[in-house]
């Protein structure tokens, strides 16, 4: 029994930490300021809003946390419902 949730634990937690790369690196909101044209993830910066870079704009890593926890949430239920 603890090797099976031992398992499932690092199998679910390599699932949700590549999600987590491919979502950030795909579809995660990269902005750059107008005011000193450093990249940020924020829509506001120095006060102003920033220009989108790449992704979507209201994803940020909130929202990309969220999807890679649910991922692994979901992938560790899975694993244990077919073991």
């Amino acid at each position: 029994w603890p090797m099976k949730f031992l398992l499932i634990g690092t199998i679910s937690g390599f699932i949700g930490s590549t999600i987590d790369s491919l979502v950030g690196a795909t579809i995660q909101g990269l902005h750059r300021c107008n005011v000193c044209q450093m990249v940020t993830e924020n829509l506001r910066h120095h006060g102003v809003p920033t220009s989108k870079v790449k992704g979507l704009r209201l994803v940020d890593n909130n929202v990309v946390n969220l999807i890679s926890v649910v991922a692994g949430a979901f992938t560790a239920v899975a694993l244990l419902q077919i073991t």
